[in-house]
């Protein structure tokens, strides 16, 4: 299923992207991800974000990869917590 993407879904993938790339610090990273994940609204599980990550904003395997680690520990994703 592909989602047709506004033009602030846009963005909100460029910023996904640049987190994946590395262009941002850890508190901005952190910062966009619990704008638009937030845990108040919905608890997000493991595959519930990596199929927004793929299916709404587009990314690929290995940048969903570097967004998870990027997400504060509260979210609990067992799979991308760092040892």
């Amino acid at each position: 299923m592909s989602y047709p993407l506004s033009d602030s879904d846009k963005e909100e993938a460029n910023q996904l992207r640049r987190i994946a790339n590395g262009e941002l610090n850890d508190e901005e990273a952190e910062a966009i991800l619990t704008k638009l994940f937030p845990l108040r609204s919905v608890l997000y599980t493991q595959e519930d974000t990596e199929y927004v990550l793929s299916q709404v904003y587009c990314l690929l395997p290995a940048e969903i990869d570097k967004v998870m680690l990027a997400f504060p520990t509260q979210y609990h994703f067992i799979d991308y917590q760092e040892d």
